[in-house]
């Protein structure tokens, strides 16, 4: 398609700059390079490396081209985002526990989170998708110590259209189904629902798309018949519309905050009671305010490995 443009530009005599809008990673923070709302180019390796290869490519095919008059390498880079000083209230209260530095550092890629919880290279972790943190603790190199509070009753619910002919979960086995990415914990939490009805391999009827809204788009547009959100908003707006939810998954916690053994027992333990208490004073509630959480609600080692059985971590 590009060389298409370029052909039709030399035929006009239109110069032309191509322009990355999109770097992989994310070069902006916002919803126009897909770079789930932080600019994890700048602190990615790999999507710095994936952007070389790009660019090398690119330049290797068009390096005799008249139509081209430039590169712009990225589109708008904001390499100093703000959304790491927001926590720096918490790290604040976290330094005066432990009586050394803390420093934060966002990990854009699940591989890599795993990667580092099995390295042990974090002393703390706040973790969104719970198949990650529940399996840092399965693994033995953390502990458990508090979920948000309002994330104990995350759950997938399945979309489907109102005239759809499904009428019970276990009519979507062999059926195309719309689904976040393939790691997200609703795709995962998903997946264990379908195995536990007898589908042995469910992932391969599956449509992935980057965001939970785009799910909708497939249903709407006969890509698949049926599409898992666990976004709320999501399934208003799909049944105020007309939609059905056709069923739902098992409820998982997530957004979970790990601790690792390298740190001495006591220290540990004063991690849990500040994270645990931040709601109770005004400086924790202001430290809450940076990570956008209501408080912190203690972990349930019950309920923690039950769902570490069913999504077979």
């Amino acid at each position: 398609l590009l060389d298409r443009v370029v052909e039709w530009s030399r035929a006009v005599k239109i110069a032309l700059v191509l322009d990355l809008h999109c770097a992989p990673g994310g070069q902006t923070g916002t919803n126009i390079d897909d770079s789930r709302g932080y600019p994890w180019l700048f602190e990615s390796a790999g999507a710095q490396a994936e952007l070389l290869t790009v660019w090398r490519n690119l330049a290797r095919h068009y390096r005799d081209e008249p139509a081209i008059l430039g590169y712009d390498l990225l589109n708008e880079p904001l390499p100093r985002f703000p959304a790491l000083e927001r926590y720096k209230p918490l790290l604040d209260l976290l330094e005066k526990e432990l009586k050394h530095p803390v420093q934060v550092k966002k990990v854009d890629r699940y591989s890599d989170l795993e990667k580092g919880l099995k390295e042990g290279r974090y002393e703390m972790a706040f973790i969104h998708p719970a198949h990650v943190a529940l399996r840092a603790v399965k693994d033995g190199n953390y502990v458990g110590v508090a979920t948000a509070a309002g994330y104990t009753d995350y759950r997938g619910r399945v979309l489907v259209s109102g005239d759809s002919p499904l009428h019970t979960m276990e009519e979507l086995r062999g059926k195309k189904i719309g689904v976040p990415a393939l790691e997200s914990i609703t795709t995962v939490m998903f997946t264990a629902t379908m195995k536990q009805m007898g589908e042995p391999n469910p992932v391969a009827n599956y449509t992935a798309t980057r965001y939970q809204d785009a799910v909708p788009f497939m249903i709407e547009n006969k890509f698949t018949a049926a599409g898992v959100t666990a976004s709320a908003s999501v399934v208003k707006a799909w049944t105020v519309n007309g939609g059905r939810v056709l069923g739902e998954t098992k409820a998982v916690p997530i957004k979970q905050f790990l601790v690792s053994r390298s740190l001495p027992p006591e220290q540990r333990d004063k991690v849990r009671d500040l994270v645990l208490h931040l709601a109770d004073s005004e400086p924790g509630r202001h430290a809450l305010k940076g990570t956008n959480m209501k408080g912190f609600v203690p972990w349930d080692d019950a309920v923690m490995a039950e769902a570490t059985k069913w999504l077979a971590l």
